[in-house]
């Protein structure tokens, strides 16, 4: 690409392109890296939720799944991946969502969770949206 520079950052065969801050410039990132990133916006998203979005002890259930969450960036860190997919799709998302899916839709269990921590339909689109893109990238990085 005329005007592009590539610029791989470290050790897994996977790269994900990122605008750099110079102008014409493109960076490329490992997979791992950018997991462990939107996993931290994940993080940031949830700790910036109203109470509303909640269905009860808000305080409490933004800081468990912050740490969570912050247990899985150091999972990712560690090249854990079929554990940090397994909590991600099992644990987080349903509690996120109210859905027990995978990354494609696709329905584990029932499909639904009977008490999701977050209660707000467009919260849980946009939190399902992340938790997907998330997934799918996890899924790729799994050895067969």
């Amino acid at each position: 690409m005329e005007g592009c520079n590539f610029q791989p950052k470290g050790g897994i065969d996977a790269w994900v392109a990122q605008p750099s801050p110079e102008p014409g410039q493109l960076v490329v990132q490992p997979l791992k890296t950018s997991v462990a990133q939107q996993l931290d916006q994940l993080r940031s998203t949830i700790l910036q939720l109203p109470a509303t979005a909640f269905d009860k002890n808000t305080a409490q259930r933004k800081t468990a799944l912050s740490n969570q969450l912050k247990d899985l960036i150091n999972l990712v860190n560690t090249s854990e991946y079929r554990t940090t997919y397994d909590t991600l799709v099992h644990d987080l998302k349903p509690k996120l969502t109210g859905l027990k899916t995978d990354e494609n839709e696709l329905p584990w269990g029932n499909g639904l969770l009977k008490n999701p921590w977050v209660i707000d339909p467009t919260v849980q689109s946009t939190l399902r949206t992340q938790c997907n893109q998330i997934l799918f990238e996890l899924k790729s990085m799994i050895p067969a």
